[in-house]
């Protein structure tokens, strides 16, 4: 099936962004060993795209280039912390609105307003992170969706699940703690709402589903027997911790964090496509407003995809990456292109291994070996290229808007609630 060039301009938009969500939980066929609803109505009725990369590996800062479709040294947001989204950049919310759509935001989490994407909103929800959709929430959620559903106007709707973030909601199921059936049996239930969710929608909306940036379920120094034991002794002898004795997310930049899964369903998009090609989280934002019939103020890091909807073969373009912690032993960022990944941490000491990173993602997928010793000229320039993109926006470098007393005061806050600090 061949997509025209855009959806009518009178269409909607629902992007639904499930915190936490791993690709490898994502099938490309069936149902897979989950059981799932509502994924693979979104895989089949849509395009389902397997190579996206996340900005980062915390939300703020993933959301602020999913929303902008910029890098983070020209949004503004670093860390979890802040500063708040640069107040002059255009997002999906702002461009919407200026084309006569009503806008809603339903986020949770870190997601407050003071960080500033809550600009271009008519309505901007921010809910407690113990308030699932399986409580009231879910059900009133859907009454006032079925009420934007339901107006004149053509609406833009951003909902950020936090389910399956840890700790993962399995509503009284049983499961080992920090196991992939916690995380599963939290992914198949909200799955299941989803499809509810599916049911509601308009069928001239472009819905895209995807994740702010994934999880590591299990310590990846756990994956080997021999691992296992190492960080145990060195446990033991309260010896620094490795960047592979993490769970979770947010303290690196490995695959397991910033792989994502990205399907978009709508009246021009093929169905039961899926695409190979890398593409990473600052191409969404263009992506849809062209399928809308918008574009994207020039400039932007990210670049519009809908071609290769239309079956055409478009040049990789690098991923950047940044870990997005204001935890200076956390703070790594890097590149990913070509098959390789290539990352660093710019400060060297503070209780964690500084040793610069490559892996070749081919023959590695797991990024076990680090082969820069082997590999100089290509960690090199992938060092080279990190250096261009940022000083090319050396104008912007100090990008963002600083958060007042007061401001940053309710972020901390929300923060020590989440458990971050």
């Amino acid at each position: 099936m061949q997509p025209s060039s855009t959806i009518d301009s009178s269409g909607n938009l629902l992007m639904i962004v499930v915190d936490c969500l791993r690709l490898d939980r994502c099938p490309v066929d069936g149902a897979g060993t989950l059981g799932l609803k509502a994924w693979p109505r979104m895989r089949d009725g849509g395009t389902f795209f397997t190579q996206m990369v996340s900005s980062a590996s915390w939300t703020p800062v993933c959301f602020a280039s999913l929303l902008s479709g910029q890098y983070p040294f020209v949004h503004g947001v670093r860390s979890l912390r802040g500063p708040a989204i640069e107040p002059s950049l255009p997002t999906i919310a702002t461009v919407l609105k200026d084309a006569g759509y009503s806008t809603h935001g339903f986020l949770t989490g870190p997601m407050l307003e003071v960080l500033g994407m809550n600009r271009g909103f008519d309505e901007y929800q921010h809910r407690e992170r113990d308030v699932y959709v399986h409580d009231g929430w879910g059900n009133s959620f859907m009454k006032r969706f079925d009420e934007i559903c339901q107006a004149s106007r053509p609406w833009f709707v951003l909902l950020h699940l936090f389910e399956i973030h840890y700790p993962p909601q399995t509503n009284g199921l049983p499961a080992k703690k920090h196991s992939i059936r916690q995380y599963d049996l939290a992914w198949q239930q909200l799955d299941l709402w989803l499809a509810d969710l599916l049911d509601r929608t308009p069928s001239n909306t472009l819905v895209s589903l995807t994740g702010d940036h994934a999880e590591t379920v299990v310590r990846r120094s756990d994956r080997r027997i021999a691992g296992h034991v190492y960080r145990k002794l060195r446990e033991h002898f309260k010896l620094p911790r490795r960047v592979s004795d993490w769970r979770r997310h947010g303290y690196h930049v490995f695959d397991d964090i910033i792989r994502i899964p990205w399907a978009v369903s709508g009246p021009s998009v093929p169905k039961d496509k899926v695409i190979n090609q890398p593409v990473r989280q600052v191409d969404i934002a263009p992506t849809v407003l062209e399928l809308l019939g918008h574009t994207m103020p020039p400039k932007t890091h990210g670049r519009s995809v809908a071609a290769m909807l239309r079956g055409e073969t478009m040049p990789e373009e690098a991923a950047y990456i940044v870990s997005g912690t204001s935890d200076p032993r956390r703070d790594w960022h890097g590149l990913r292109k070509d098959g390789w990944k290539y990352a660093e941490h710019p400060r060297s000491g503070d209780n964690i291994d500084p040793e610069a990173m490559l892996f070749d993602l081919r023959n590695d997928p797991q990024e076990r070996r680090n082969v820069i010793s082997r590999n100089p000229s290509i960690a090199l320039e992938m060092r080279q290229y990190i250096d261009r993109l940022i000083h090319s926006g050396s104008e912007s470098e100090q990008a963002g808007q600083d958060l007042d007393d007061e401001d940053q005061a309710k972020l901390t806050d929300q923060l020590k609630a989440l458990g971050y600090i």
